[in-house]
């Protein structure tokens, strides 16, 4: 009788075993099967943010949007996704969840520069300059070769009118990105603001080598021309903005032709 329990308390204990290691075994599987799980989902965010993109540079930001929101229902700490999505929402007009999305990205990364230099952008946009240095400071603290921050801080620096901090921002983007064409542009405003109109025309002429569709420097150009009275190359300069979808005034042009008659000039065809 003794042997018989003996040996039935030790087939209890051996199934108690048993079904412990079952256990242990089924939840190194369910692991194994939530990670693998979470890597296609952090795969197929990727996947959806990259088209996002790609729509975003084709300025089909809906399509974009519908995209990033794919990649955050999959991956709800995809920092990048909120920020490209926050930019969407900004080329849209729709500043308060452009600013919402860049507030989550740097919530989620602290470190997270561009986000900073684009929501510097939104308050610069809504006119809150104060807050919009402050966030290009702290782009430019977390990555100092960030040449974005430099110029839109020097655009920031321009409108509340200190010039020399503008000029200072624009000449260090330029320094860090000699290609940087938006950086030329700008410089020359100071250059052209400060009555240095040969340093002006330079510098936007080196903007549209650069980028030969740029309407703005070809429009900017044509205003520091006049300024030097030189009437046909602003001209010239006039049809180019035209052509490239800059809106040119009626009286911006007739006060151009007017002084193109004035200097016996044979108007251009």
């Amino acid at each position: 009788m003794t042997w018989v329990l003996l040996y039935a308390f030790t087939l209890v204990l051996l199934s108690v075993g048993c079904e412990e290691k079952i256990t242990r075994n089924n939840d190194i599987e369910t692991n194994i099967q939530d990670d693998f799980i979470r890597a296609i989902n952090i795969r197929d965010a990727e996947i959806n943010c990259m088209l996002g993109n790609e729509h975003n540079k084709k300025g089909k930001f809906d399509n974009a949007i519908s995209y990033y929101n794919k990649a955050i229902e999959l991956n709800p700490k995809y920092v990048i996704a909120y920020n490209n999505r926050g930019f969407a929402y900004k080329q849209k007009g729709e500043f308060d969840k452009a600013l919402s999305d860049f507030n989550k990205a740097i919530e989620l990364n602290p470190k997270y520069f561009k986000a900073y230099n684009n929501r510097g952008s939104i308050y610069s946009d809504k006119g809150e300059y104060d807050k919009a240095i402050s966030d290009y400071d702290e782009a430019i603290e977390l990555n100092p070769k960030h040449v974005n921050a430099y110029n839109n801080r020097g655009l920031v620096y321009l409108q509340r009118r200190d010039i020399d901090k503008a000029l200072s921002d624009f000449n260090k983007a330029i320094e860090l990105n000699p290609k940087h064409a938006n950086a030329y542009c700008n410089r020359g405003g100071i250059y052209a603001r400060k009555g240095e109109f040969d340093k002006a025309i330079s510098d936007y002429s080196k903007a549209i080598e650069l980028n030969p569709k740029y309407a703005e420097a070809y429009y900017e150009r044509m205003s520091a021309y006049y300024k030097l009275t030189d009437y046909h190359k602003a001209w010239d300069d006039m049809i180019k903005a035209e052509e490239l979808g800059f809106p040119v005034t009626r009286e911006e042009k007739q006060k151009l032709q007017d002084s193109l008659l004035k200097d016996n000039i044979k108007e251009p065809k």
